[in-house]
């Protein structure tokens, strides 16, 4: 079996966002870990789906629907993103310790195929827990005091951690909720929400059954988005990875 592999280099992926800034062009950058993976493969073990059903407050009524939803989102936006995000087997060269295991972290081409998964623009699901995106210090000169919005159930962390001071620029946000996750179960309401945003650039770590959001502001939108997932949580002071506080502390802002 031949899994699929990041086939744009970190330098050309860091690139190609950047340029995406630069232009304020419609753009999606989405990233797949492990919980995305197992949900496109629907390998639906007793941990996973305990896993899934805390995270998004998922009852035994709804979750079968739900889960089907969000499997179908995910497809949807791995073949709409300019750049997919998945991990490789060089997750050392961030700082990272895991010993990589294909079959968590992708899919065959076969796979692939089989539940319609065509875009093949794949870079690095670390990316942006680099120095080069992941250091408020190095994006704020990407963005060069462009105005941004995030979306992230750390809003009020990063808030009171003055990230428009450290990046040095204007930031709006949406408020986003745990439990209900408001997300997952007021996703029409949640759009009327993302309707009203007026900057161009888009920075949210949502979860699993957030990254529809992206898509729709790319495609409805037309926003610069970009999945930053646990990134949000370094910038919000958050240890939610051991090498937050060593190997990646460039991310932590305390």
């Amino acid at each position: 079996m031949t899994y699929i592999q990041p086939n744009i280099s970190r330098n050309t992926g860091i690139k190609i966002i950047t340029e995406a800034i630069e232009n304020s062009q419609p753009f999606l950058f989405t990233r797949f870990g492990d919980g995305e993976i197992w949900m496109l493969r629907e390998e639906h073990t007793s941990a996973n789906l305990n896993r899934i059903k805390k995270a998004l407050s998922l009852s035994e009524s709804n979750y079968q629907r739900i889960m089907k939803r969000m499997r179908a989102e995910l497809i949807d936006c791995w073949n709409d993103s300019d750049l997919v995000g998945i991990m490789g087997d060089n997750m050392k060269d961030y700082g990272v310790s895991y010993e990589y295991d294909p079959h968590k972290w992708s899919v065959t081409y076969e796979e692939a195929k089989k539940i319609g998964i065509s875009n093949s623009s794949i870079g690095d699901h670390m990316l942006c827990r680099g120095k080069e995106l992941g250091d408020p210090n190095n994006f704020k000169k990407i963005i060069k005091g462009k105005s941004i919005h995030v979306l992230s159930q750390n809003h009020r962390q990063l808030q009171n951690n003055n990230l428009a001071d450290i990046l040095g620029c204007k930031i709006t946000y949406t408020e986003i909720t745990r439990i209900p996750n408001n997300v997952v179960h007021n996703q029409f309401k949640l759009e009327r929400e993302l309707d009203k945003i007026k900057e161009d650039i888009v920075i949210y770590g949502l979860g699993a059954g957030g990254k529809y959001v992206g898509r729709y502001l790319k495609n409805v939108c037309g926003k610069t988005c970009l999945d930053f997932g646990a990134t949000l949580d370094g910038w919000g002071g958050i240890i939610s990875r051991p090498w937050f506080n060593n190997t990646q502390n460039y991310l932590l802002i305390k």
